[in-house]
């Protein structure tokens, strides 16, 4: 991209010739405004929400091995919107339960999001690009671990209710995922490339998973 013209929305390309493409990495604020629906025994809610994204680099992703071999900062505004959210929470004794620390969670937590971002389209029939997934360590509204799926539409269409509804039949899909991929600490296709190459945290994404199905 040779310019950006961020208030006219325009951005003035040209065509290259590489073996990556690139993917914007965003920092998302999220807050629940309200809670729609409610289910206690399975510590998940469904929701309205306020993101605030910006987005502070990009990387540039190999085609077909989705290798990241570099990338570059950015400069752009916040974009601010509400929309409706899933949520599923873990209790603060999981750190202790499955022997975990504060950072080896988020990893965890992060892979989780990547897989059911990629599983939950398959079940409520929607794009890929439909929803949106994030975790957190700490959430403002509970001060939990937490996981979102949101809708990625200004006010939400529906698409996370469905998560809500289905969520026990996505945790399974999702722990099937992860559980029969050849890969040894995680990789594009289940949880996402490993930041290194201990597969504890590919084992932990499969035992949060198996903690979710048992809940009521």
């Amino acid at each position: 991209m040779d310019e950006l013209d961020w208030e006219g929305r325009k951005a003035i390309v040209k065509e290259v010739d590489v073996d990556y493409f690139t993917d914007a990495e965003s920092k998302t604020d999220l807050k629940v405004l309200t809670v729609e629906r409610q289910d206690e025994p399975s510590m998940s809610g469904w929701g309205e929400i306020s993101l605030t994204t910006v987005t502070v680099l990009f990387k540039k992703v190999k085609f077909f091995t989705h290798e990241n071999v570099g990338s570059g900062k950015v400069s752009l505004p916040e974009i601010e919107m509400s929309t409706t959210s899933f949520w599923q929470e873990f209790p603060l004794e999981i750190y202790d339960q499955i022997n975990v620390d504060r950072e080896k969670m988020g990893e965890v937590l992060r892979g989780m999001a990547n897989c059911l971002g990629d599983i939950a389209p398959l079940y409520i029939l929607c794009d890929r690009k439909d929803i949106g997934s994030i975790s957190n360590v700490k959430a403002k509204f509970s001060e939990k671990p937490t996981l979102y799926l949101y809708d990625r539409v200004p006010g939400g269409v529906g698409f996370s209710e469905k998560i809500f509804t289905m969520k026990k039949e996505i945790y399974k899909a999702a722990r099937y995922l992860i559980k029969s991929c050849a890969c040894e600490a995680g990789c594009p296709s289940c949880i996402g490339p490993p930041p290194d190459n201990n597969p504890i945290r590919k084992n932990l994404a499969v035992i949060l998973f198996d903690y979710l199905i048992d809940l009521k």
